[in-house]
């Protein structure tokens, strides 16, 4: 009794082991599996290999090229765009969250955003710490005056006159380059943060005019619902003199990320060739407001920013 009762406690050592060793060997496998997937994204889930983008923007206009609509989610041309790119780049999970204007450029600099964009223009100061895609607005610009006001007709009409603006502003560049060329004839430039007041200042003669685009305007001038005021329309290369390129805006990522911003571009240069890019203008600014982006601006503003980044 005693030996056999020896055989079956070594078969039931032995099966013990057995299972002890195949449980401890799955589990192993799959701490092993978790492992090599967290090794491979950025993102915080560790089933997936796929990296979050957070793209930043304020949400808050101008319309209709990023704004929040009545249930408060951030929509728009450039959001419409920017969801359709990453339709395309399914490494990538998109996440668009909104923040101060300033802010945007400082979660990028952190590496917290991995993208901004809210209708953002290129100058030499963003160019020197960022890195822009391929344009993807080429809306046309226009001067917002007083219709009794018959002293403003074009840029060259600006000087000796007032206007407001954000130091962040798009179009600070064009008043501060006209003031380079007309020093005895400068614009008057005061500052604000809230851009309701570019609007409400020409309308009760606190400024006398404001630079845009003709959508951005007529929008503000029905948002707000403003009288007597008159939207002056720049031809391209009165406002190329002064801007020194007429097209700009894009999105911005950091320089460490390059893969990113040429990725991206690839898909840009796609949606040029089969229309989406035409379709999404057209849907969303109207052709009448902003021509759709070409290969051949592409290839102008790269060439704008190369020789721009060497001065």
């Amino acid at each position: 009794m005693k030996k056999k009762y020896n055989k079956l406690a070594v078969v039931v050592t032995i099966l013990s082991l057995i299972l002890a060793f195949g449980l401890t060997g799955c589990k192993s496998e799959k701490t092993a599996k978790a492992s090599s997937d967290g090794d491979n994204h950025n993102s915080n889930d560790n089933t997936s290999s796929v990296t979050v983008i957070k793209a930043a923007t304020t949400g808050t206009g101008p319309k209709p090229f990023v704004y929040s609509d009545e249930n408060n989610n951030v929509t728009g041309y450039e959001v419409a765009l920017l969801k359709k790119i990453f339709e395309e780049l399914p490494q990538y999970k998109l996440e668009i969250v909104t923040t101060e204007f300033a802010s945007i450029f400082t979660g990028i600099d952190s590496e917290y955003y991995q993208l901004g964009f809210n209708q953002i223009s290129y100058n030499h100061e963003r160019g020197e710490k960022y890195l822009f895609t391929d344009p993807i607005t080429d809306p046309k610009y226009a001067i917002l005056a007083r219709e009794d006001d018959d002293t403003i007709n074009s840029i060259e009409d600006l000087g000796g006159h007032k206007t407001m603006s954000t130091v962040s502003d798009a179009y600070l560049t064009v008043l501060n380059n006209y003031n380079d060329a007309n020093p005895s004839n400068k614009i008057d430039i005061s500052y604000t943060e809230d851009s309701s007041l570019y609007y409400l200042g020409v309308t009760n003669g606190t400024t006398d005019f404001y630079i845009g685009t003709r959508i951005q305007l007529d929008e503000q001038i029905k948002k707000l619902g403003l009288k007597g005021l008159k939207v002056i329309d720049i031809p391209d290369e009165e406002y190329e003199k002064y801007k020194g390129s007429i097209i700009g805006q894009g999105f911005v990522v950091s320089k460490n990320n390059e893969k990113l911003a040429k990725e991206i571009n690839e898909v840009i240069e796609k949606f040029i060739n089969d229309g989406t890019i035409e379709k999404l203008t057209d849907e969303w600014l109207g052709i009448e407001n902003s021509t759709p982006i070409t290969e051949d601006k592409i290839k102008v503003f790269s060439g704008f920013i190369e020789k721009d980044q060497k001065k």
